[in-house]
């Protein structure tokens, strides 16, 4: 697959390393920048890699997505866009309304928000990711968090956006700790949004999820 990712932080250039290791097409869409990006993919304004792109992972700062998707919404239309953005202290963590708002016909996905990035440079043994997606996003999805090393779990379409995001609680406790002990204990098959029960309490929380999502 070609993918942009428009963000190159350690979540956008950890996964476009990742893509691109697996064989996709991976370049870094910026605003204001260009050059060489994360891994030696390049980097161009985000208008011209968008042409032809079937996937877009935007991993931007919260405040940005909006600003993004307005200016390029014509152009994401048919294109599945991953919403990997967590917009802390808003009514919504998610950037849903937004996207489809500036691109109704988009593909829209949930995922990679509730893990901090060392899950997915090294991802622990037999860690899952939850995602949300619209029908025809579901297969890209699926294949690009397996690309990564985790096993995908279907939540539901994108209307479960916040079926996800109530897995954060855990994300950010976690997402500071090394991957081989993290993640795992967030994502794994018998989680479920909300429930903190599973935790280990001897590992001390170093960053905040909030932090490893602001992207630029």
């Amino acid at each position: 697959m070609k993918i942009v990712v428009i963000g190159t932080g350690h979540i956008g250039g950890t996964l476009g390393q990742r893509w691109r290791a697996a064989g996709h097409e991976v370049a870094y869409g910026s605003r204001t920048a260009s050059g060489t990006g994360p891994g030696g993919a390049p980097v161009l304004p985000v208008g011209e890699e968008l042409t032809g792109a079937e996937v877009v992972l935007l991993a931007v700062p919260g405040g940005a997505v909006a600003d993004v998707v307005a200016a390029h919404g014509a152009a994401l239309a048919g294109k599945v866009v991953i919403d990997a953005v967590n917009r802390i202290g808003e009514p919504a963590v998610n950037s849903h309304t937004a996207i489809t708002a500036a691109a109704p016909q988009c593909h829209y996905v949930r995922a990679f928000n509730t893990l901090g990035w060392e899950n997915f440079a090294d991802p622990p043994p037999d860690a899952v990711m939850f995602f949300a997606a619209d029908p025809g996003a579901r297969p890209a999805a699926e294949e690009l968090i397996t690309a990564v090393g985790l096993e995908p779990l279907f939540a539901g379409d994108a209307d479960a956006s916040t079926t996800i995001d109530a897995f954060l609680p855990c994300g950010s406790r976690w997402s500071g700790t090394t991957a081989g002990t993290a993640g795992s204990h967030c994502a794994s098959r018998d989680s479920r949004p909300g429930d903190r029960t599973h935790l280990r309490e001897d590992q001390p929380a170093e960053h905040n999820l909030t932090a490893a999502n602001a992207e630029g």
